[in-house]
């Protein structure tokens, strides 16, 4: 089975390689929604400095290792680690700092309390190769974004109501690989993924709707990256490829217009990042290592952490005030 994985993974990766053209790609996990094994999380020993709970905190998935990573926020020390995973994918979290972990073809999202060293809670996402995750601020419900399906068929959107139980799926026909998903402030869902043919596609599922709106984005994409709200607009990523660093535009929703653009100076594979306040905090894969730069005005990294091996997600978890 993990022959047959790598295989179609190869093939697939060649396939968009040759049909890009330096214009549109998609990241291709192995795997492939081949849900091998559950997941593992707490196979090995996981810890936490004590008294973390009043602090915000920054989580890192480091796909390589199997761990994510703990630093409190802004001091980036280290302060725990959660270990065990079978395979690392996206983060993302709700307001009440509570970290959901996507774990690839584990097919599960991981739940730990802030500050936590044990999951409290996992979600099944049977047969699916899950990448990110959103949670909806206006009702608490869970997005996951499904990168393929069993047998590697269409991806789909997951969502948990209260983030709890088992999920509604919804599917856009334009959109074959699903990549990541981000809630704005008012409940609408944003996905971005490919189509069948390795084309860029951007779409929205209005907050009470199960049909997506597509949107035209109104600039080149590389390679789909993660989608957040930052406040004001709809972030969207563009992990880049080799000849383009990894850069976030920020979108007018459904016009596709694109206001701003922060680029990731330095960067070559920012998957999937996470905007906090005035920063961006990036996990580069390619780099292997983990910068923050100034949001939205980009440019130079103003920070960097090392030591990884191919992190791949980060979320800030707020802290009890």
């Amino acid at each position: 089975m993990k022959t047959l994985a790598l295989l179609l993974y190869t093939c697939a990766a060649a396939a968009i390689a040759a049909g890009c053209a330096g214009t549109i790609s998609a990241s291709l996990p192995l795997g492939l929604g081949q849900a091998t094994e559950p997941e593992t999380a707490g196979d090995r020993a996981s810890w936490m400095v004590p008294g973390t709970t009043h602090e915000d905190l920054l989580y890192i998935s480091n796909e390589g290792s199997g761990d994510v990573d703990v630093y409190s926020y802004p001091k980036l020390t280290l302060m725990g680690v959660l270990s065990g995973f079978y395979t690392l994918r996206g983060e993302c979290a709700d307001s009440a700092g509570n970290v959901f972990i996507t774990t690839g073809s584990g097919s599960q999202i991981v739940e730990y309390a802030h500050g936590g060293s044990k999951p409290i809670a996992t979600l099944a996402d049977p047969y699916q190769t899950v990448e990110g995750c959103s949670v909806d601020p206006t009702t608490g419900n869970l997005a996951a974004a499904n990168f393929s399906g069993p047998s590697i068929s269409q991806g789909s959107i997951s969502i948990y109501k209260h983030a709890t139980g088992s999920p509604e799926m919804y599917f856009d026909l334009l959109i074959y690989y699903v990549s990541f998903c981000g809630y704005d402030d008012k409940g609408d869902l944003f996905v971005d993924g490919v189509s069948s043919s390795r084309e860029f596609v951007f779409a929205e599922l209005p907050k009470g709707s199960s049909l997506f709106k597509s949107i035209f984005l109104k600039h080149p994409m590389y390679t789909a990256g993660n989608i957040q709200w930052d406040g004001k607009f709809v972030a969207v990523g563009d992990q880049g490829n080799l000849d383009h660093g990894s850069a976030i535009y920020q979108d007018k929703g459904a016009s596709g217009n694109v206001i701003h653009t922060t680029p990731l100076d330095g960067s070559c594979d920012v998957v999937q990042f996470w905007i906090q306040g005035h920063t961006v905090i990036g996990p580069d894969s390619c780099n292997n290592d983990v910068a923050l730069w100034k949001y939205p005005r980009g440019g130079s990294a103003t920070a960097t952490l090392t030591g990884f091996s191919t992190p791949y997600g980060a979320t800030v978890s707020g802290g009890r005030k």
